[in-house]
């Protein structure tokens, strides 16, 4: 689980200069950029304003020919950060609502009108 306060932040709200540094993590537990805004995944950058990455998936690594969703190159976690997570901008991943532990890489082919 992760805090919505940012890292550097105390359950007081005072911000300790011994914690803080130029990043802080943000709900995904990326690190985001305090001078930019963005948050780094390590494949690319994501801009929580945008609510998109900034470059193209790096080979479109999650796209299936039969998933028209998998082609948006620039989506996080296929439009759907309820259900899908999305660890290191190249792959989603299905977490499981009573195990947020256990998660699978979704292949995103349609079987019998169930996403797998």
């Amino acid at each position: 689980m992760y805090d919505v306060r940012p890292v550097c932040m105390t359950n007081s709200g005072r911000c300790s200069s011994m914690q803080c540094s130029a990043f802080s993590r943000d709900f995904t537990g990326k690190e985001r950029d305090a001078e930019t805004g963005l948050d780094y995944f390590g494949a690319r950058y994501y801009s929580g304003a945008q609510g998109r990455f900034l470059s193209v998936d790096p080979g479109n690594a999650g796209a299936v020919n039969e998933d028209p969703q998998s082609w948006n190159a620039y989506a996080y976690a296929r439009d759907n950060p309820l259900k899908y997570v999305d660890p290191n901008g190249e792959l989603y991943l299905i977490c499981s609502h009573s195990n947020p532990n256990e998660c699978k890489i979704s292949t995103g082919i349609i079987h019998w009108g169930l996403l797998d």
